[in-house]
């Protein structure tokens, strides 16, 4: 029942915030041309993230605090790879992604990643943190 449950939560996630244009992979018999995707955190909400989205037909990018996970990503379908605390790997994604998933349960600060959105791109947040986000705007 949980991986049912991590599942529905994740594929909802995918469904409501991505701009689907009717072309590419079949989703309930509609064909849809899906955006990149990009799941902040790689434990076991992650990896599944990874492997829905990539089933999808998006390009997967894995963003994490270490290199050490990055073989695994890869293995499992992740297409790209960013190390949130190299300044040259985050600067690379700099206003570059339509959605965030992000899976990090543990409290942590978000604005370096709400850097890494386009304009009118989307945050969700799967993890529970126990500590509302603070987010600076000017």
């Amino acid at each position: 029942c949980q991986m049912n449950c991590i599942f529905f939560q994740i594929f909802v996630a995918c469904i409501e915030n991505l701009n689907f244009i009717q072309i590419g992979k079949s989703v309930f018999n509609k064909k849809y041309h899906l955006k990149p995707f990009f799941v902040l955190g790689f434990g076991g909400l992650g990896q599944m993230g990874v492997m829905i989205a990539k089933a999808m037909g998006n390009n997967v990018t894995v963003i994490s605090t270490s290199n050490s996970k990055e073989a695994m990503a890869k293995k499992m379908g992740a297409d790209n790879y960013i190390i949130s605390t190299n300044p040259d790997s985050m600067k690379a994604g700099f206003k570059t992604l339509d959605l965030i998933l992000s899976t990090i349960s543990a409290t942590h600060e978000v604005m370096p990643y709400l850097n890494l959105l386009k304009i009118k791109g989307t945050l969700v947040v799967l993890g529970a943190v126990a500590v509302p986000f603070k987010v600076h705007f000017f």
